[in-house]
């Protein structure tokens, strides 16, 4: 996920992972907007001495599990933060980490990939990324079998282009009653006439998942009025 600013990214990350309440440690240095977001998600900030594991530890133990935000390479200082020992310490309390690579990309690590990559850290993440791949293939095949063109599509966005708003707002209104949720995109977003509801796609979708898509897309089809998208119109059979 890309957004417009380092500062944009913190604040939306912590909101989405951290419940209300819930402890977040974060290192005294770390950049302000690490602190901005736990405010943001009413989360409880819980500072540990700059790069002090001894201390961190010691506040988990009385605070309990929760996540740990820190920045890779400090901006002031200029110094990196002891990862190896924040990642072991994590899986032994149960807390989540949030490393804030914003000046380590590009500078450390294989290609720039930054610190995280730089000591083999999260290398799990490849799994992830091939399920991923593998559920969007599937999706974008049913859909272009039930006559859905969803080009140029190639990845795990995928368009369902109606056209027209109104023929947008009744697709999503169909969609949304099957239980399937997308993002609608109108003028000026796109240009007139190219209104569509984006479908996007996550690792973590079982077969059972994608299925459920595929049925509710087939079952609005004729309803949504499919057969007079011009987007569509050459793949449906006549």
């Amino acid at each position: 996920m890309l957004c417009q600013s380092g500062w944009a990214a913190n604040v939306g990350l912590i909101q989405a992972v951290a419940a209300p309440g819930s402890p977040v440690y974060v290192d005294v240095t770390a950049h302000a907007s690490l602190l901005a977001r736990v405010h943001a998600a009413e989360a409880v900030a819980r500072p540990f001495a700059h790069n002090d594991f001894e201390h961190l530890e010691r506040t988990i133990g009385k605070h309990g599990p929760g996540l740990i935000a820190f920045d890779t390479l400090y901006s002031v200082t200029g110094d990196l933060c002891p990862l190896v020992e924040y990642v072991d310490l994590a899986e032994w309390t149960g807390c989540a980490l949030i490393a804030d690579e914003s000046h380590a990309l590009g500078v450390l690590g294989p290609s720039g990939a930054g610190l995280v990559a730089e000591l083999g850290l999260i290398l799990v993440a490849d799994d992830r990324r091939s399920r991923r791949a593998r559920n969007a293939l599937v999706l974008r095949d049913g859909l272009t079998g039930l006559g859905y063109n969803i080009a140029p599509s190639g990845s795990q966005i995928i368009p369902l282009q109606p056209g027209s708003e109104q023929a947008l707002c009744l697709l999503q209104r169909l969609l949304d009653a099957q239980g399937v949720f997308g993002a609608p995109f109108v003028p000026l977003a796109v240009p007139a006439n190219r209104c569509a509801q984006r479908l996007s796609v996550h690792s973590e979708l079982t077969e059972s998942d994608l299925q459920r898509v595929l049925d509710a897309c087939a079952a609005v089809r004729d309803e949504a009025g499919l057969r007079t998208w011009k987007s569509t119109r050459r793949l449906v059979a006549a």
